[in-house]
């Protein structure tokens, strides 16, 4: 993928960014949440493999987790899906941990069935439990997700769950093991996506390169203190170090004082 390509899908995302989040702004719902986060991470994705610098990157990162942490806190839980989930990666992988905690705290605590499959709200609502809420009785909670996971799954193999049983577990073996075999998976589906045109050229080009759920994955994976290997595919290795910075809430509203600031002029 040359760099013309990659520096034409940040304009648009740039372009999707300012009215997503002036949209956002106005009314906060998880369509518009989700995209504006979706389209943070195609800027900051295609910047880092356009250039091979990672601020850029990480500040999308974290303006997508601060616009849906927007959300969470104004959006009706109506419209919450616990599964949708690629914004918590996000703050996982830039380190703000503040934020993840709000998150947690703010996530609808049920399945959206309207909207979402219960094992893929399980495993996210796993995550968020066992890593980031405060609860007295949170191993026998996260034992409670685990069994209602495993019935749902029934009997079905699921690489999600089995990495959530690793963490739960503290078995370095088993999630070393399970989290190469969750980025075949992913890379397998990526590609049946594109010979069926699912996914267009505009996203492969770099979802294909970057998983940011594996790389928040991996990061979990440290605060456990796993052991792990330096090399992944899907991972580079100079994102698995993330910027020691504070969460700014507001830091993805820039978007739109920029537009407004930008009217202003012409």
């Amino acid at each position: 993928m040359s760099s013309e390509f990659l520096s034409s899908y940040i304009g648009n995302a740039e372009s999707r960014v300012k009215r997503t989040t002036a949209t956002l702004l106005k009314a906060p719902n998880c369509e518009v949440a989700s995209e504006n986060s979706f389209y943070h991470r195609q800027k900051g994705t295609c910047d880092f493999l356009r250039t091979g610098q990672v601020g850029t990157f990480f500040d999308c990162m974290h303006k997508s987790a601060g616009s849906y942490l927007y959300f969470l806190i104004e959006g009706n839980d109506v419209d919450k899906q616990t599964s949708d989930n690629n914004a918590f990666f996000d703050a996982v992988i830039a380190g703000l941990w503040e934020c993840t905690k709000l998150m947690a705290q703010h996530a609808r605590g049920t399945c959206n069935f309207d909207y979402e499959y219960e094992d893929d709200f399980l495993y996210n609502h796993f995550l968020l439990t066992y890593f980031f809420k405060k609860e007295k009785n949170k191993n026998d909670v996260c034992t409670q997700i685990l069994a209602d996971y495993k019935k749902v799954l029934n009997g079905e193999s699921d690489v999600r769950f089995l990495l959530c049983k690793a963490f739960f577990e503290r078995n370095t073996d088993d999630f070393t093991e399970c989290f190469e075999q969750f980025l075949i998976e992913r890379a397998g589906n990526i590609e049946r996506m594109i010979e069926r045109e699912v996914m267009g050229e505009e996203v492969w080009s770099w979802a294909r390169y970057v998983s940011n759920e594996g790389l928040a994955l991996l990061k979990l994976a440290e605060v456990l203190g796993f052991e792990l290997d330096s090399h992944y595919s899907q991972i580079p290795e100079i994102l698995r170090v993330h910027p020691d910075v504070d969460f700014n809430p507001n830091l993805w509203k820039e978007a739109a004082k920029s537009d407004q600031l930008s009217v202003g002029i012409s």
